[in-house]
């Protein structure tokens, strides 16, 4: 899969795949903590890569959509919806709510746009959030969205609640 051939990742490293050997680099402009995603067009081509508060083209110029500091040592992901349109979705440090961005690439300009950070609305209550993942669904571009919500009782005696939800990408 050429779509994960590079890897962008904390101390302004990288990872090349696609000679089917791993080749370090040190370009990527990241020094994350551990909340690090990127992604490669279907030859392999990178395409953007973030932090979840932070997002560089291929060219590792940021785009300037900065979620603040929110994000602090959480999962980061890409899912890609289409050939141009792609989502970020992070857990927020402070409350483990959901944000999004998404991303629109135009493959002819080599130009790569972000819409602002915005909270991911699923219902119910998705605050306290701790790990996440997603897997593609048997429907084309749809995703099941999985993580695991930590709950404290009053003795701080914690359990983890699965928490599931379907994403599409339709206007945002």
């Amino acid at each position: 899969n050429l779509e994960q051939a590079q890897w962008y990742y904390d101390s302004y490293a990288s990872l090349d795949f696609r000679d089917g050997l791993a080749r370090f680099n040190d370009d990527s402009q990241m020094d994350a903590v551990g909340s690090e995603s990127s992604i490669c067009d279907s030859n392999g081509n990178l395409l953007f890569y973030t932090d979840g508060r932070r997002i560089w083209n291929a060219q590792h110029e940021s785009l300037n959509s900065i979620l603040a500091d929110q994000v602090e040592d959480r999962n980061t992901i890409i899912l890609k919806f289409t050939e141009t349109k792609y989502a970020i979705i992070s857990i927020c440090g402070e409350s483990g709510i959901l944000y999004k961005c998404i991303i629109s690439v135009d493959t002819i300009s080599n130009t790569i746009e972000a819409s602002n950070w915005s909270a991911l609305s699923l219902g119910n209550d998705w605050t306290g959030l701790s790990v996440l993942s997603a897997v593609p669904t048997t429907e084309p571009n749809k995703y099941w969205l999985l993580t695991t919500k930590k709950n404290a009782n009053e003795y701080n005696e914690y359990s983890y609640n699965r928490c599931v939800a379907k994403l599409s990408f339709n206007n945002n």
